[in-house]
């Protein structure tokens, strides 16, 4: 008799709950659609079809092809597609990282002929290499005095490798070594100071015409840090800010080479 008591409750509840489910009011609500395989820009398309509120969020991971980037991932605040959200609702969307394909460093140039010119004696001059040090400081040798240099690059700080490990300090060291030893020409150029705090020269690094400096921003092995008063502040911060959108190296994808525990 319990036993027969407790199935016909079970139904009646069953039944309740259709009962309920089958009255919700949609009116004015919108169905999420499957967003599966899609790349933020159809996703945008989307979305905004449909007038719903909706940011991008990068999950951490790590990548083994360049296919698995700008890919959607899931809906956030346990959202799922074939729920149903108000327009202004807002919805966090995750996908993969996005490709790096931010390149504007035709936009900057070196405008004086450095013929004849000492980085040490001018701030501006021509110099060999003779060895890369980390990400973004290196050992050079002017031209035109002999003398050897200790450089800090200017308007970075790519993540350490040798006191305190982090992630993508490898990569960024691997990336300036390999840029440096395969640059023809090598010019180093000083804005501010001349020295700091560890009476390394700071500079700016022209190689083969284009700025080092700027392409460990673009390449997301480093933020911007320049000075407002730089002439490059501008455009460093500009890159910054379209290259952290990706969600690359720096910027939170997880180094697959990196010891996180």
């Amino acid at each position: 008799m319990n036993t027969l008591k407790k199935a016909v409750f079970y139904i009646s509840l069953l039944l309740l709950l259709f009962t309920f489910s089958g009255c919700i009011d949609y009116t004015g609500m919108v169905k999420l659609p499957d967003l599966e395989g899609m790349s933020q820009a159809e996703i945008s398309a989307v979305l905004d079809e449909l007038e719903l509120t909706y940011g991008f969020r990068i999950e951490p991971r790590v990548y083994h092809s360049e296919e698995e980037f700008d890919k959607f991932i899931k809906y956030g605040n346990n959202l799922r597609a074939g729920k149903y959200v108000y327009p202004d609702e807002y919805i966090p969307i995750y996908t993969t990282a996005l490709p790096l394909t931010v390149n504007r460093l035709d936009e900057v140039t070196l405008e004086i002929d450095v013929t004849g010119l000492s980085f040490v004696n001018d701030g501006i001059g021509e110099v060999t290499l003779i060895h890369p040090t980390d990400g973004d400081t290196a050992q050079f040798r002017d031209k035109i005095t002999g003398e050897s240099l200790y450089v800090r690059f200017l308007g970075v700080d790519t993540p350490e490798v040798f006191s305190q490990k982090e992630p993508w300090g490898s990569a960024a060291s691997a990336f300036t070594a390999s840029a440096l030893n395969n640059a023809k020409t090598i010019v180093l150029e000083s804005e501010g100071n001349r020295r700091d705090t560890y009476d390394r020269y700071l500079a700016w690094v022209w190689l083969d015409g284009k700025l080092h400096n700027l392409d460990l921003v673009q390449q997301a092995y480093s933020n911007a840090k320049v000075a407002r008063s730089s002439k490059y502040f501008d455009i460093f911060n500009e890159v910054e800010a379209l290259v952290a959108k990706t969600g690359r190296r720096v910027f939170g994808e997880l180094d697959p080479t990196f010891n996180y525990n």
